[in-house]
């Protein structure tokens, strides 16, 4: 009877030991970085893949610049993370965020500069919103920028061009080339 009940008791324990090593495998890792950023993930059992990844940047006084959350990314060579379906929200100081949505994206472990693309959409709040297949996001200019063409929708005008650079803060648009505007119901025509 005694040994039944050692089978039970070994059985408990080895039920034990997997129920934690799974819960060690699925929680949140949460590492603090320099420079205000904080790095939270979970770790995968396929090496170097994270899952449920966020990157938040804070600035002095505890604020939140920006965040980049994705279900998935994977560490590459060369100082390069690759991102699966990131969205990043940048914070402005009046409390307003834009929104970037993409299939694929790539941080730099260094600059944290990050690159999006396939199906890249850029929503500001009640502005318009900015499709293209690449953009960039440099977080020390918090600055928006591509060399590819786009098209933006809002504020009743459609905007097309090639290559554009929105710097965040001042809510400035620049277009390099190609460019054209329609206004729908008003004063209208390409320009």
């Amino acid at each position: 009877m005694q040994g039944h009940h050692l089978k039970y008791l070994f059985l408990a324990f080895s039920l034990g030991i997997a129920l934690t090593i799974g819960w060690y495998l699925q929680r949140p890792v949460a590492l603090e970085a320099r420079d205000g950023l904080e790095i939270q993930a979970k770790l995968g059992i396929d090496g170097p893949q994270v899952t449920d990844i966020r990157l938040v940047q804070y600035d002095e006084e505890q604020r939140t610049k920006w965040t980049l959350t994705a279900p998935s990314a994977v560490e590459e060579p060369g100082n390069r993370i690759v991102v699966q379906d990131p969205r990043l929200s940048i914070f402005r100081k009046q409390g307003s965020e834009i929104r970037v949505s993409a299939h694929q994206g790539i941080v730099d472990k260094a600059t944290r500069e990050m690159t999006f693309s396939q199906e890249v959409l850029v929503e500001d709040g009640d502005t318009g919103r900015l499709s293209t297949e690449q953009l960039r996001f440099d977080p020390a200019q918090r600055m928006l920028y591509t060399d590819h063409k786009f098209r933006f929708k809002g504020h009743g005008m459609h905007l097309a061009g090639e290559g554009l650079t929105l710097l965040q803060d001042e809510r400035l648009l620049k277009v390099k080339q190609r460019v054209k505007m329609v206004i729908p119901n008003g004063l209208g025509g390409a320009v």
